[in-house]
């Protein structure tokens, strides 16, 4: 969010508003949708009262098309570098790629080095970007030079992202796009159904890099239960009732500590340190927060 992008609720709030206005946006019609079959999905949408409209469209399957296509034409502007250079935040809305460049900063030919992966189920290619932005100016490098360096560290899309790793065939920084670039975009994305867990594309390598990691950082999570499953979380935190000295860390922001019990579930425990203590953030604790109070960037 402190990189100009909407929150999960404001997100739902703009496709909504998207979805039912009059008349209805060219956009869907240009990529052979009905208007009545927009209007049903910006009301139920906004009847539904769900927490994000991934959450939404895993359960109304039949709206996939129209809510990937409502998603790209309100995110695909917003991939600016603008946002990502600039130091004046809201407050709340605090940032941590920079906190999180300064411990992760290395000489030339090494930042690859950093020891870390990133699973996200955001769709934007922010985090990527603003990393390539930093190499390109501290080590002058040329644009593939730093892309090489840049992607020696894994970084895996679950839901797919709004633009290719290279930011060449969608490129980063563009506030425009014509109805047939929106609607390629909106292929990108890969929203899920519990049917489709088995065969999804991005969940394989999660998995492999979460089984691998010493140390698991979930910033921003809101363990709903598909995704818990999808990442077979449970299935990770299992050995850790043998013997294994991967720590879990987390931030929780907004959620008490009965609902981050809940919804953590048979993996709550993995998040209890050997001093019986959660290494969780506390309610208010944003991403920043829980990354310089808990030691996660040891």
């Amino acid at each position: 969010m402190p990189y100009g992008f909407p929150s999960g609720q404001e997100l739902i709030r703009e496709v909504v508003d998207f979805a039912l206005h009059k008349p209805t946006p060219d956009i869907f019609n240009h990529a052979g949708f009905k208007n009545e079959d927009v209007q049903r999905l910006g009301n139920d949408l906004d009847q539904s009262d769900c927490p994000s409209i991934d959450t939404f469209l895993q359960y109304r399957p039949e709206f996939l098309g129209i809510g990937k296509l409502a998603i790209a034409s309100k995110l695909a502007g917003l991939e600016r570098d603008g946002k990502l250079d600039h130091r004046d935040y809201e407050p709340r809305r605090v940032p941590w790629y920079h906190y999180l460049w300064e411990q992760m900063i290395a000489g030339k030919g090494h930042f690859g080095e950093n020891k870390v992966a990133f699973v996200t189920f955001n769709y934007d290619r922010s985090l990527e970007r603003y990393f390539l932005r930093r190499l390109l100016h501290l080590h002058g490098y040329n644009n593939n030079e730093a892309l090489e360096e840049l992607y020696r560290i894994p970084f895996v899309h679950i839901h797919g992202s709004l633009g290719d790793e290279k930011f060449e065939e969608h490129p980063y920084d563009k506030p425009k796009h014509s109805d047939d670039e929106i609607v390629k975009i909106s292929a990108r994305l890969k929203l899920i159904n519990e049917d489709d867990l088995a065969h999804h594309p991005n969940f394989p390598r999660a998995i492999e890099l979460l089984h691998r990691a010493r140390c698991i950082c979930f910033l921003g999570y809101g363990f709903h239960e598909l995704n818990n499953s999808g990442l077979q979380l449970d299935s990770i935190a299992e050995p850790q009732r043998r013997k294994t000295s991967r720590l879990w860390f987390a931030s929780r922001y907004g959620m008490t500590n009965a609902e981050f019990r809940r919804k953590t579930g048979k993996c709550f425990g993995q998040f209890v340190n050997a001093m019986d203590k959660l290494n969780v953030g506390d309610e208010n604790d944003t991403a920043l927060e829980t990354l310089r109070k808990l030691p996660i960037v040891e």
